[in-house]
């Protein structure tokens, strides 16, 4: 899956967004199953086992097809204890026969196939609990070509894409329930770096037609941020809440990035390997993103890709197996066009490390850390021979790289932003002679957040590392928080605008 894929499975699929005050999920189409213990005030370990569950939060009725429906919806706030949801299914109009309840445990999605195209159906979700049954709420929906006689909501998978320094492209799929639709209004507003609108700025409007599920933007500013809104329009009413996209333009005259030059690979350690490039001619892009992938003696696939954003113009790749064979795809990547131009490299990882005769021997002693919050300050014992150190950041988990690597001459670095309840792994390794050193490695725990973060922080204070984690980013909440006011966020939605923007480090 390519970075625009990801962060549209980042936006909707990996986290909701969950608000009090009568909560609302964006793009719930692309949602894929939270566990129901998830509910703030509804944890299982905290709930009240003698109490009945309350009523589930929004249900979402999405159209998959012309025969099958995907129901979405948002667990329980407070109430008893929840274990599973029963999903029912009954045919209002010309769908024939109801198709037989699902019970879902742990997961908060349902899909019904083999429905009657033309039908219109009416979905109900009720929990369960130790103490019994909660609340149903219901959500109907109407197979084409049959569309829904009610007030609309705003359209699914609503996003953008620059199509130059000047014009995006707006997409989006049909609101949830199919509901009738005269028309499209799209409101492209002027923000900084988090989000919020910019003072004094002036809004763009267009308007698409109800069958539409693209426009073109055009007029907007070079080297911007917009947050664009869509509702949906009918003689019933007016989508009562936007969806929203928030995305940048690309400087001007700025253009998909070229192939990065001269990718090269070098012996790092037992199954590692040092990755370097140069960055193309031209437009710059705003990272890379460097596939990994493990091919035979005929350059065909032997596992899937492995792909991870990188900010530098090196990499240093871990966990390989000696002697065999890998394909490494480097891409100069455009967060403004979601797209950019690759270079690849096929390297033989050695069956043995052998560093150069004067390479640094030893691992570098005594690495401590201390913590202060996402902030962690590292410091080790010098090596004799080297001439300077490697340090790179995993989950402690996955194994997986944060994708920033850095470089420092002495033997101390503060690295700032790091994610919060997340172990972090930080190996130091030795380079000198032309060859590495054997690394050292600590696992730094960094606290968990004791309270949910409300997104009504300054408008300038820039990203909340409270939020959900992944690909090293934090989406900025700014638009949240002026579009939906009145509200917190408990699960963010993250969407890679820059996956490095919250990391910064520097030798002490």
């Amino acid at each position: 899956m390519g970075p625009a894929g990801q962060r549209r499975v980042l936006a909707g699929a990996f986290l909701l967004l969950l608000a009090v005050n009568g909560g609302h999920a964006q793009n719930p189409a692309t949602a894929t199953p939270l566990p129901a213990q998830a509910a703030p005030g509804a944890q299982q370990q905290d709930c009240d086992q003698k109490a009945a569950p309350a009523a589930p939060g929004p249900v979402k009725a999405v159209i998959v097809n012309d025969t099958a429906v995907n129901v979405l919806w948002l667990p329980p706030e407070g109430g008893g204890c929840v274990t599973s949801f029963k999903v029912s299914a009954r045919a209002v109009s010309g769908g024939g026969a109801a198709p037989a309840p699902q019970t879902v445990n742990g997961g908060l999605s349902a899909t019904f196939a083999g429905l009657k195209s033309g039908g219109i159906y009416e979905f109900s979700v009720a929990p369960a609990g130790p103490a019994g049954a909660g609340p149903a709420v219901t959500s109907r929906a109407a197979l084409p070509p049959a569309q829904l006689d009610a007030v609309p909501d705003a359209p699914d998978a609503f996003d953008a894409v620059a199509l130059s320094d000047t014009r995006a492209n707006l997409s989006w799929a049909r609101p949830p329930g199919n509901p009738k639709v005269d028309s499209y209004s799209i409101t492209a507003v002027p923000a900084n770096a988090t989000g919020f609108p910019l003072p004094n700025a002036k809004n763009l409007t267009f308007t698409a037609k109800g069958d539409a599920r693209s426009l073109v933007a055009d007029g907007l500013a070079p080297n911007s941020y917009y947050v664009f809104t869509i509702v949906s329009k009918s003689a019933r009413g007016t989508s009562p809440e936007p969806a929203v996209s928030f995305h940048n333009t690309p400087p001007r005259g700025g253009a998909i990035p070229a192939a990065p030059r001269g990718v090269s690979a070098a012996p790092a350690g037992q199954g590692a390997v040092a990755l370097q490039w140069q960055a193309p001619a031209g437009s710059q892009p705003d990272y890379y993103q460097l596939g990994i992938t493990e091919v035979d003696a005929s350059g065909n696939p032997l596992s899937e890709t492995n792909t991870i954003p990188y900010a530098n113009t090196s990499a240093l790749v871990r966990d390989l197996t000696p002697g065999s064979t890998y394909k490494f795809d480097v891409q100069s990547y455009s967060t403004s066009f979601e797209s950019g131009r690759s270079a690849d490299y096929q390297y033989t990882v050695p069956a043995t490390y052998q560093p150069p005769p004067n390479a640094p021997r030893l691992q570098p002693p005594g690495l401590a850390a201390r913590i202060y919050g996402s902030d962690v300050e590292l410091v080790w014992e010098q090596v004799y021979g080297a001439q300077y150190y490697i340090v790179t950041t995993y989950d402690a988990y996955s194994g997986r790289s944060l994708g920033v690597q850095y470089r420092v001459q002495g033997n101390t670095l503060a690295i700032a932003g790091l994610p919060l309840g997340t172990d972090v792994e930080v190996v130091v390794q030795a380079f000198g002679a032309g060859g590495y050193g054997p690394p050292s490695s600590i696992v730094v725990e960094l606290p968990v957040p004791d309270y949910y973060y409300p997104a009504t922080y300054s408008p300038y204070y820039g990203y909340n590392p409270y939020l959900p984690y992944w690909y090293s980013s934090y989406y900025p909440v700014g638009w949240y928080n002026a579009f939906f006011p009145r509200r917190t966020v408990f699960f963010g939605v993250i969407i890679v605008i820059n996956p490095f923007n919250n990391f910064c480090g520097s030798p002490r």
